[in-house]
């Protein structure tokens, strides 16, 4: 359909065309003037009213009227332009019938005849949420995050950062963490960028199953770019997002050496604490290394959900004191006599364990004793 009438395409010219639709104004390019553009959405659903069937004496040349006056293309505005326009902000779901406007441009930078055509309009989405475990997957129980920005994007530049420029819708999940955004374009370059929700640290790491195509997995804070067939629905594109973990606690002087915080019995400074992460359920890397404070405690923080040990370095003239006496784990010694090390300890997304302690005592004195045996002289003289 041509939503104007003073120009031609010419032939034996060599075109490239911008292309326009429900998202597209103002970041294509601004060749035509935006009021060619302000009522998109209203050709939209006037396309879909009359392939509806909803009018069965709606006439092809009545629709054509109406998208050139819908265009500013003529001054009259008929019954059908009028009822059209009460349909601001229609936006077609997937499947339903999508106006885009080409632009084509000469080599020169002549622009011909500007064309309506019609196609099938796409749509995106699926899902927001708390990734507890750090995995990348949606795993049972992992509940959606409501209330995050989600933002349709393309790199037109293709320098690989998303300015304001460049985005092309916004909307914020539901109560459930889902979104979708619909009215898209088939055949053009599509990403989704996902902004971190309020309480939360950190996207979950990118398409952990090896499937991009699973629905399950996480895309990371940016996607792959998406190009959408005509009618298609990609409900595949997913974040998940986590919470920063801490752990700790204290060493403390086990004046009883009984293995249990006792009321009473002070912390103890500068006591060398260590992190590591695990390996084949064994201590791995050293991750980090603090001295507990004035009162004895040490706090390891902005850890990613996951699993870690702790190794505690008795100070000189102490030693580590009986581990996991009694039943409460916040106030027994975690530390293991031999070797200083704790267990293994797994942290969920914002879990902050800080029952690690570790009791020293002085260590027992080295007494050596002289065993000196008096043998009585029996010889003759």
């Amino acid at each position: 359909m041509r939503p104007d009438l003073p120009l031609s395409i010419g032939t034996g010219y060599q075109y490239a065309a911008n292309l326009y639709s429900s998202y597209e104004p103002g970041v294509l390019g601004t060749a035509l003037p935006q009021t060619y553009l302000q009522n998109l959405d209203n050709i939209n659903w006037l396309l879909n009213y009359y392939r509806s069937g909803s009018d069965p004496a709606l006439t092809p040349t009545q629709v054509q009227t109406s998208i050139w006056e819908l265009m500013h293309q003529v001054g009259t505005t008929s019954t059908l332009t009028q009822l059209a326009l009460l349909n601001d902000g229609y936006v077609p779901d997937a499947g339903e019938t999508l106006a885009v406007v080409v632009d084509p441009v000469r080599a020169d930078g002549t622009h011909d005849q500007a064309t309506i055509i019609e196609t099938k309009a796409a749509k995106l989405g699926d899902h927001v949420w708390h990734d507890r475990d750090l995995d990348g997957i949606q795993d049972a129980g992992e509940e959606g995050i409501a209330g995050a920005t989600v933002e349709l994007v393309r790199d037109a530049n293709g320098d690989g950062q998303i300015t304001n420029d460049e985005i092309l819708a916004k909307t914020t999940t539901d109560t459930n963490g889902n979104y979708s955004f619909k009215g898209l374009t088939p055949g053009l370059d599509y990403q989704v960028l996902f902004v971190s929700p309020d309480g939360y640290d950190a996207a979950s790491p990118r398409q952990s199953d090896g499937s991009s195509a699973s629905g399950v997995n996480s895309d990371g804070r940016l996607s792959d770019v998406i190009v959408l067939k005509p009618g298609e629905y990609n409900a595949t594109i997913d974040s998940g997002f986590y919470k920063y973990a801490a752990l700790g606690d204290r060493v403390w002087l086990d004046n009883n050496a009984n293995g249990i915080q006792d009321a009473g019995e002070a912390g103890r400074a500068n006591v060398q604490v260590e992190l590591y992460s695990v390996k084949d359920g064994q201590p791995g890397a050293l991750l980090d290394t603090q001295f507990t404070d004035a009162n004895g405690n040490y706090h390891f923080t902005h850890l990613q959900p996951g699993d870690y040990v702790v190794k505690f370095t008795a100070p000189d003239g102490t030693v580590l004191t009986t581990s996991n006496a009694g039943t409460d784990d916040a106030t027994d010694s975690d530390a293991d006599t031999g070797t200083g090390f704790t267990g293994v300890y797994h942290l969920s997304s914002g879990e902050d364990n800080i029952t690690v302690d570790a009791g020293i005592k002085p260590e027992a004195p080295n007494l050596v004793s002289d065993n000196v045996t008096l043998c009585e002289d029996r010889s003759a003289t």
